[in-house]
């Protein structure tokens, strides 16, 4: 939680600089519990800060790269 700025302002400057694609790889930690096969539109419930944190980084980045196209 507490490095969670740092890594949005990093994202944030490589989507600032006009690359045209990010890429971002997630775990099981932002997810949380579930049970069966995760796919991009399962349903997140972090149990962990963690978590919590990772999940909030991937929010961050889908919103980001709506608005700039990327």
């Amino acid at each position: 939680m507490e490095e969670l700025p740092l890594h949005f302002n990093f994202i944030r400057e490589l989507i600032k600089s006009k690359i045209h694609k990010v890429v971002v790889m997630g775990s099981m930690h932002e997810v949380g519990f579930y049970e069966g096969s995760i796919k991009s539109d399962t349903p997140t419930n972090p149990q962990s800060l963690y978590g919590i944190s990772k999940n909030a980084l991937r929010q961050a980045d889908e919103l980001l790269s709506g608005q700039n196209h990327v």
